[in-house]
Order: C-alpha cells, then structure tokens, then sequence
C-alpha cells in the first residue's frame, strides 16, 4: 500500500468491506486481496482502542450527479439491506433496475453498507461470463465501469457491470 493509503486507513479506521474500499488507492483487485486480513485487524484495534470508524468522502471525478446522496438513496438502501429485493424496490418506486443499482452504488460510495446477498441471481448472464466480469473487476478496479466494458470487448451491458459491482462489494469479509 502507498503511504496515502495508509493514512488513510489510520484516519478513517474502515470497519466493513464497503468502507475499506472507498481507500485510495484500493480497487477490487486489492479489495479481494486485502480486506479480508486488514478490516479485522482494524476493527479488533477500534474496540481495543474506543475508537469509531470516520466515513470518508469519496472524491469523485465529474460523473456523479450530485456531490452527496439523498434522501431517496439512502431510503432505497435501508429496505434494501432489510430484505427487500431489487425487482420489488423497482416496483415500489416504479423505477427501472438500473435507478436502484445507481442509489445502492451511491450508498456504498458514501461509505454505507450494502447486506450480503447473492445480487447475481438478478444476473442475465452466464455464470462464466459474470466469472470473466468479476475478473475484470479485479484487474481494472471497482471506481470506473467503462475500463470493464472495454476488457469484456464491449460484450457485457453496463446495467450488468453495476449489478456485479454491488455483487462483489456486499461479500461478506471473514
């Protein structure tokens, strides 16, 4: 890890996989390799220590909409993560799959966290092309979807890269 990264995580004390992601320079492929070892050793310190995890705020390049989530997101985060499913959310609020997955990936963005559930069910695609996707995650980090759309050849839609995205950060760290 660069010396920033860990300021960072000695200034911010990132308690879930989520948070420990929003890290600079911390990308799915780090994500994968490390959070698994360090929020534990993190948290056991935050405990030891009466110490509470500080959100970050995620500096963002211009694609964001807005500078902070709203209402909406977080309203859309919390039936979420008390078991409601992305097809019933779609319907409460009469919205298209992809407007939630954008107010989860906002949530998360925000250092909020999303309840481990298997989001590949709502996959169309096979379970070798979201294994090439995930992989591609890996290597071309989690902050930009266009760099993964390019790796799979312009073959998976971006509404699918978003779900597996989510996927892939609401994993539980052991």
């Amino acid at each position: 890890f660069s010396d920033r990264t860990l300021v960072e995580m000695a200034t911010y004390f990132p308690q879930s996989r989520a948070s420990f992601g929003t890290l600079y320079g911390v990308g799915a492929a780090k994500l994968a390799d490390f959070a698994d070892v360090f929020v534990p050793i993190i948290q056991n310190y935050c405990v030891e220590n009466g110490i509470e995890e500080m959100r970050k705020t995620s500096p963002t390049a211009v694609s964001q909409s807005s500078s902070t989530p709203g209402g909406r997101t977080f309203e859309v985060l919390n039936l979420y993560n008390n078991g409601r499913t992305l097809p019933e959310l779609c319907q409460q609020y009469n919205v298209k799959r992809s407007t939630i997955l954008n107010h989860l990936w906002k949530a998360v963005q925000a250092g909020e966290t999303l309840r481990a559930s298997n989001l590949l069910e709502h996959s169309d695609l096979t379970p070798d092309q979201q294994q090439q996707a995930l992989a591609a995650f890996a290597q071309h980090g989690m902050d930009y979807l266009r760099p993964v759309y390019l790796a799979l050849k312009e073959t998976v839609e971006y509404e699918e890269l978003h779900l597996l995205r989510l996927h892939f950060i609401s994993q539980p760290t052991e």
